[in-house]
């Protein structure tokens, strides 16, 4: 029996269960920024997901500055709730 009709039999309801994740996606990149969160050594930390579709290069230094992948998700103009920009990253899949 598959996850899928475990689920289903049992009556629980997962929202977006059927969508595709952002990790699984070649344009997913993690990201560690310091500065923002604290840790058990009190150090200041936080994770933040980015999404490489979408991003605003600085013409001046280049640098690009990259959306997170939860206003892309979230942003139906950009990824949206479906993920339609989604692209699987075979190399390296992770089921849900």
């Amino acid at each position: 029996m598959t996850f899928k009709k475990i689920i289903k039999s049992s009556g629980i309801l997962i929202k977006n269960f059927e969508k595709p994740s952002c990790i699984n996606c070649i344009h997913f990149k993690p990201e560690y920024i310091s500065n923002t969160g604290i840790n058990s050594n009190n150090e200041i930390y936080i994770t933040i997901s980015l999404c490489k579709k979408f991003g605003n290069k600085n013409i001046i230094s280049g640098i690009i500055d990259y959306e997170t992948a939860l206003v892309a998700r979230r942003d139906e103009n950009m990824c949206g709730d479906n993920a339609k920009h989604f692209h699987s990253n075979s190399n390296n899949v992770i089921k849900d």
